[in-house]
């Protein structure tokens, strides 16, 4: 998990555009260099870090978020608390999915239960949803929470709105072919080349800037730079930091994302505290964000993690500190037996992650851990991620979209979270009331706790808040949203 130079001004108008994107001027086809693809494309029940952003410029939800990372309307156009436990939202009317189908108050709800459904890889973002039911003879739904949720429109931004009747009774198409009912509808999917998308001229947003959108799959990094220099694609998602003297233009957005190595606390050798503390000692962040990035994208994590712009964010906690011989000293005393300890990480899924894991690896050794890096293609490491028996310590970047600082808590540190091998009842506890305060003060306040907390216990190991490093072209422009998503409709080319 200070902003660039060229993306300040950008920052200042965050959120994503429907006034401009209805601007005539614009040139009928956009092409972006992505390192990743879906591994399927169901948007709901596959991983949200996989699907973009391939399908976030297909799909709309409830809500979006504005140029402040607030909640804003989408296809709700307003809701209000009907209870602690009950949302009323009322919804857009006149919109029709790609394949014709209405949207209505039906296929809302219907959408909602299905994303809350236990097979969902993404069910554990939503551990408060009840259901979701139509209000009679309103255009509206009422969703139900198990608990209060204060947050509940800022989540909702995760959940996208699916044609019912084509899913039900074309599961096989739309695994081929989703539908949905966003500013561009798709065209094709050629696997491990590109991924095509065409205007939606039905968009209740207005026009789509692009006639066109190619999103072309290019997993190595170097070769995107490469791509871009030679005029084949307009925009690079996710460049090296070192790369960035040879990019024509680059933005490293406001950074809700930060680096860390989940420790599985259910298991030894980090099963005691001693070894959880001592590895975190044995780790010069500073010299990590020194060596391998700019100041420009990076900076140590702060023990927590989530980035100083996130609701919840504790200015007062500090990294560990590098204390290498101390560390050794606490691993002696936990009565760690020099068993292999693997740490697992991914490859190009994020800036700079796998120098990150290496040298942190490389640390971990000298303080006495006999640590074995294993390094896996992001598709492999994805199903391993979410389905497999959690290993003693895995490598992960993670974001806080919509910067509540709820998502990192509940993937990372609670014990059904997507992410998490962490299970500590009283810091879930903490968790849950901090999400159930609605006021805003004791909640902030609650949470900085929490971080606090986490770090006591060390929890995991906070590296590095990251920015993403984009590059465009000469002549193109990003409106760079707050979440750091790339939608189609945000990036200008002249």
């Amino acid at each position: 998990m200070a902003v660039a130079l060229v993306a300040i001004a950008a920052v200042l108008a965050l959120g994503v555009s429907t006034s401009d994107a209805r601007t005539a001027q614009a040139p009928t086809s956009i092409t972006i260099g992505v390192p990743i693809e879906p591994g399927d494309l169901d948007v709901q029940l596959t991983s949200t870090a996989v699907v973009e952003p391939a399908l976030y410029n297909v799909y709309d939800a409830l809500t979006r978020f504005d140029r402040r990372a607030n909640a804003a309307p989408a296809l709700a156009v307003s809701w209000k608390n009907l209870t602690r436990k009950t949302w009323q939202f009322n919804l857009r009317r006149n919109v029709r999915f790609h394949n014709g189908e209405p949207f209505t108050p039906a296929s809302a709800a219907w959408s909602i239960n299905r994303a809350a459904i236990p097979t969902s890889m993404n069910r554990g973002y939503y551990p408060f949803l009840v259901r979701a039911r139509v209000v009679p003879r309103q255009w509206a739904i009422v969703i139900e929470t198990n608990a209060p949720e204060p947050s509940l429109p800022s989540q909702l931004v995760f959940v996208s709105m699916l044609p019912p009747k084509y899913v039900q009774e074309q599961r096989d198409e739309f695994l081929r072919h989703p539908v949905g009912t966003g500013p561009y509808q798709f065209v094709r999917w050629s696997r491990g080349q590109e991924f095509v998308l065409r205007a939606y001229p039905r968009w209740w947003g207005g026009r789509p800037r692009y006639q066109n959108v190619t999103l072309k799959l290019i997993p190595d990094a170097n070769v995107r730079v490469q791509a871009l220099r030679a005029g084949e694609i307009d925009f690079a998602m996710g460049v090296s930091p070192t790369a960035i003297s040879q990019l024509p233009k680059w933005y490293a957005p406001a950074s809700n994302t930060v680096c860390v190595i989940r420790l599985n606390n259910q298991i030894e050798p980090f099963n005691d505290v001693r070894a959880r503390r001592a590895a975190n000692m044995a780790i010069d962040r500073a010299r990590i964000v020194n060596s391998l990035f700019s100041v420009r994208v990076a900076q140590t994590a702060n023990g927590q993690v989530v980035g100083p712009a996130s609701f919840g964010y504790n200015p007062r906690l500090r990294d560990w500190g590098y204390e290498p011989a101390q560390a050794r000293t606490l691993l002696s005393q936990s009565g760690y037996r020099n068993q292999t300890i693997t740490l697992q990480s991914p490859s190009g899924r994020w800036t700079g992650d796998r120098e990150i894991m290496l040298t942190a690896a490389n640390y971990l050794r000298e303080a006495g851990f006999n640590v074995q890096p294993q390094i896996v293609e992001f598709s492999v490491w994805r199903t391993r991620y979410f389905a497999e028996p959690r290993v003693p310590a895995q490598f992960v970047c993670t974001g806080d979209d919509g910067l509540t600082g709820f998502r990192p808590l509940t993937n990372l540190a609670t014990p059904t979270g997507p992410q998490s091998a962490y299970n500590n009842p009283a810091i879930a506890a903490e968790i849950r009331r901090a999400q159930s305060t609605f006021d805003v003060a004791k909640r902030r306040t609650l949470m900085q706790k929490i971080w606090s907390d986490l770090r006591t216990d060390a929890f995991a190991i906070p590296i590095a808040s990251v920015r993403q490093v984009n590059g465009a072209q000469s002549r193109a422009s990003w409106v760079v949203p707050l979440d750091g998503r790339v939608y189609a409709n945000d990036i200008v080319i002249r």
